[in-house]
This record gives C-alpha cells, sequence and structure tokens, in this order.
C-alpha cells in the first residue's frame, strides 16, 4: 500500500462542473457489471472516488471534506448490505470490500457521501442484474481485469470436476505458489475461497 500512486484524472471527455461520485476500477478493484453470472457474483472490492472539477480541471478530493461513504445494496427484497466506509487510502479512493450478491435478480448499489461536501455531492447509484445461469462469456466486463485469471482457473476447476477443492486452503496455496498474480496473495486466496462456495 506504500507504493499506491496518486490518482491522476485525465477523462476523455470533460467532467461536470462540480462534486461528482465515481467508481473506479484499478489493481484491486472491479467496476461492478451491468449483468454478472450469479458463479461470479462477488467483489473483493468495489472502488469509488469524489472528483471535483473547476474551470474545466478535475482533482481526486481527500481531506476533510470527505468524512466517508456510505454504501448500501439492496435486492429485489431487502437491503442486504449496508456500510460506512471512514477512511479512504492515500490516493483518495474508499474500497468496499467482500461484497456477495447471492440471489438471482437485480441488485441496487447506493453510494452517498458524508461530511462537509455531501450536500454537494449526488448518490451514486448503480444496478446489476444476477443472472442465475449467465455464463462467463457472456460478460466482457468480468474477462478482464485483476480477478479475470483467477475466474478462467476456476471454469477449468468446474470442467476437471475439482471445484470441491476450492474450499481446500492447501489446493489455493499451491496454485497462488505457481500462479503469478498482480493480485496481493491475501485478495487472491479471498477470492478463490469464495469461488468455492
Amino acid at each position: 500500500m506504500k507504493f499506491l500512486k496518486p490518482l491522476v484524472l485525465r477523462p476523455a471527455t470533460p467532467l461536470p462542473e462540480g462534486y461528482q461520485l465515481y467508481p473506479i476500477a484499478d489493481q484491486w478493484a472491479e467496476l461492478l457489471p451491468a449483468k454478472v453470472p450469479l458463479r461470479f457474483s462477488f467483489f473483493r472490492y468495489l472502488g469509488f472516488y469524489v472528483a471535483h472539477t473547476q474551470n474545466g480541471k478535475s482533482t481526486v478530493v481527500r481531506g476533510r471534506s470527505i468524512a466517508g461513504l456510505h454504501v448500501t445494496i439492496q435486492n429485489e427484497d431487502k437491503v442486504i448490505f449496508s456500510d460506512r466506509i471512514g477512511t479512504p487510502f492515500r490516493n483518495g479512493v474508499f474500497y468496499v470490500q467482500d461484497i456477495r450478491l447471492d440471489a438471482a435478480g437485480v441488485h441496487t448499489v447506493t453510494i452517498r457521501v458524508e461530511g462537509d461536501i455531501a450536500d454537494s455531492v449526488e448518490p451514486l447509484v448503480l444496478k446489476s442484474h444476477v443472472f442465475e445461469f449467465m455464463t462467463l462469456d457472456e460478460c466482457a466486463d468480468l474477462r478482464q481485469g485483476p480477478y479475470a485469471e483467477l475466474r478462467s482457473f476456476v471454469l477449468d476447476c468446474h470442467d476437471k470436476k475439482k471445484h470441491e477443492q476450492l474450499r481446500d486452503d492447501k489446493f489455493i496455496e499451491a496454485f497462488l505458489k505457481k500462479k503469478t498474480t498482480q493480485l496481493r496473495v491475501i485478495d487472491a486466496k479471498w477470492w478463490l475461497r469464495a469461488s468455492g462456495g
């Protein structure tokens, strides 16, 4: 974490003036897909940051003006996750950790800013539709990014009828010793354990 680079904003199109809340995909976090297979409807990290744009120049908001983010996830029946993330990383990104969407259907993720600028930042609302019989090939978002190789390995385990071994720490550790991944070992282990059910 000490080698975390500052977040530099270089948007392809200018960001709207004022404060805005955004999701981020980086070396740990993924963007929440609009559609996701139930088998892969869990995420180690979802990342969010607040940008401030003034006179066409955008910067990441850090410091005391943001007291935290409040994240709520609701499926079609009830709230399944509600938590406050009070501390961002040094680059201004807030990470929501260990998210599981355990049932098929539409999930609504609402992120609200707390603190001095809360009234100036619209809540960010994301929707993800979880499909029980969807395949990984139907979700391009999940075939890239830091967890893509792990998803391929999990599918290979299922094809070879070895998916029960994904619950075995020794099996996971043996795989990670042989495999070079950009993820931290602790994150890769969590993700592989989650894939085993």
